[in-house]
């Protein structure tokens, strides 16, 4: 689970479908915008995303790990202090490693990427997305 990660676009675009049904037309330039640059880093006990030109840290506790699943229960505990259940679940497929992290009806699908991969995007998500017609 440590290392550096981004989205799974086609994944991800199934979950905001499902989370905003029609609306999701709508904002699928600026979605797609804000996924293309978002990067993940997993260290020992946080996760940071890099998105807009923000970075959002929460903290994470292990509470059980279950090998045969892949799959880690933990305590996530937000910026703002506000503490939930999460799991993550980690799938090897090949070459690809796909982690999945589910908090509280929230679900978001990340592949592994190289370090340079992430320092890229980190760097891109440092600016806000253009937005397709408003540039």
């Amino acid at each position: 689970m440590i290392g550096y990660w981004a989205p799974d676009p086609e994944a991800m675009m199934k979950e905001v479908e499902k989370e905003l049904g029609e609306a999701a037309a709508q904002a699928m330039p600026l979605i797609q915008a804000m996924l293309a640059n978002m990067a993940v880093e997993v260290s020992k006990g946080e996760v940071s995303v890099h998105v807009m030109g923000q970075k959002e840290t929460t903290t994470y506790v292990v509470k059980k790990t279950d090998k045969d699943s892949n799959k880690i229960t933990m305590q996530v505990t937000d910026e703002k202090g506000e503490s939930r259940p999460g799991v993550a679940t980690i799938n090897i497929n090949g070459k690809v490693k796909t982690l999945t992290l589910e908090t509280e009806g929230e679900k978001i699908v990340l592949n592994s990427i190289t370090a340079s991969e992430f320092e890229r995007r980190k760097k891109a998500a440092a600016q806000p997305p253009a937005i397709p017609g408003l540039e």
